[in-house]
């Protein structure tokens, strides 16, 4: 068991404030647990309403127990540190980490390969937990650190052209959409494109309608021109959805396509996300 250590990290010491690096403690690392260095970590919306504390994500945020909140949960770096019971990561190697850090694995969801649908469920940058807006990241439930496929680069410049490619947002992102492609055979965006069907890609914003089709939409549309009668929706995925979309993206050259800031530009990339103009994904990068 590795000793507890002090990590810098950018934290929100309050609801909807800038956040700021600072240096916070992280428990020691348990017989099952990973650490990792961080080199890159997306951001996503989840970030944006955990710092603001919106609606129902006031109750998993580090302000809820009386900590800053760090956010962070789209990341790849490299494995520093694991607990004697981890066999399938090793130090120095890459590995990644998403939204989930841990689950029961003995309810009948964990037993189905649902973990994220577990009454136990762990979330990586929620409930006090230092997330990856930090220059390493820890968690106790090692089963939620994927070793990234060689072919996944961690960030990739598309030759000649822009947009870069980045692997860490396929850590939340990338799940989430794969997840129901799987399990209810419907399909969307880069991976519908590479499975060889046809997209429609829905957007409140019509400003993203030229860069969706040129990720290999077929067709867009504005969700707000149209009443949605029936929604089906999924909670991020299990192991198993996370491994086989890494091993697809792997096979089908698939990266996320992204803006790379240092992520000393965080409160700047925050605002604008929160604004909605970008389709692109920010990915926050460390030396």
């Amino acid at each position: 068991m590795s000793a507890p250590r002090t990590v810098k990290c950018w934290a929100a010491a309050k609801p909807k404030a800038a956040l700021e690096e600072v240096c916070m403690e992280v428990p020691s690392l348990g017989p099952h647990g990973v650490e990792l260095r961080v080199q890159f970590c997306g951001l996503c919306g989840s970030d944006v309403h955990l710092i603001n504390s919106d609606g129902g994500y006031a109750d998993f945020t580090g302000f809820a127990v009386g900590k800053p909140q760090v956010c962070g949960h789209e990341v790849i770096g490299i494995v520093t540190a694991v607990g004697e019971e981890v066999t399938h990561v090793k130090v120095g190697e890459r590995a990644g980490i998403g939204w989930q850090n841990g689950a029961c694995h003995e309810c009948e969801w964990c037993k189905k390969g649902d973990e994220q649908l577990c009454a136990s469920v762990k979330a990586t940058c929620c409930e006090g937990n230092v997330g990856a807006f930090a220059d390493y990241v820890r968690i106790q439930d090692g089963k939620f650190c994927f070793a990234i496929p060689e072919a996944c680069d961690s960030a990739q410049t598309a030759p000649l052209k822009p947009p870069r490619l980045c692997s860490a947002p396929l850590l939340c992102g990338g799940q989430t959409v794969w997840t129901p492609l799987v399990q209810q055979t419907k399909d969307g965006d880069k991976f519908a494109s590479a499975l060889g069907r046809e997209v429609t890609a829905l957007s409140g914003s019509a400003s993203k309608a030229e860069e969706a089709k040129a990720l290999g939409a077929h067709a867009f549309a504005g969700t707000l021109d149209f009443i949605l009668v029936t929604l089906a929706t999924t909670q991020t995925g299990g192991r198993k959805e996370m491994e086989s979309m890494l091993a697809f993206c792997a096979e089908k050259g698939i990266g996320a396509s992204v803006v790379l800031r240092p992520m000393d530009e965080v409160n700047a990339c925050l605002a604008e996300l929160e604004s909605a103009k970008h389709a692109k994904r920010f990915v926050l990068t460390r030396d």
